[in-house]
């Protein structure tokens, strides 16, 4: 047997990047960057019972280098291991080398290609 249930609303659907919670408004705004100024994931291992740099940073971009790759991500390197080394020097935590690295690769690229990438920093630990 079938019978008619209550009405339930169909139709086009609009997203305007609100919700009740306002928390979409944060997720709009990482689309925005990602479309305008792409994404750089940068990825190292340190171990962390000797305070050292076990691999350097390797870099996976979309949408942020046109010209001179190689060459902008070697420069990067050298920028970021100086600093991690330098950092390690003393009692550190991962949260505080995550914000050197954003800091330093924002500013250098932004320097660079007038970009302000979303920096996404992947801290691997030896032990």
């Amino acid at each position: 047997k079938i019978s008619r249930g209550y009405p339930v609303e169909h139709g086009n659907t609009y997203i305007d990047g609100k919700d009740i919670n306002g928390l979409a408004d944060a997720v709009m705004e990482d689309r925005r960057v990602l479309t305008d100024d792409g994404m750089l994931v940068i990825t190292l291992s340190i171990d962390s019972k000797k305070n050292e740099v076990v691999v350097e940073p390797n870099f996976w971009g979309m949408g942020i280098i046109q010209e001179n790759e190689d060459e902008t991500y070697a420069d990067l390197k050298k920028i970021l291991t100086k600093a991690i080394k330098e950092k390690l020097q003393t009692r550190t935590i991962y949260s505080e080398l995550k914000i050197i690295i954003k800091d330093l690769a924002s500013s250098y690229l932004y320097k660079k290609n007038r970009r302000k990438p979303m920096i996404i920093p992947v801290i691997m630990s030896k032990n």
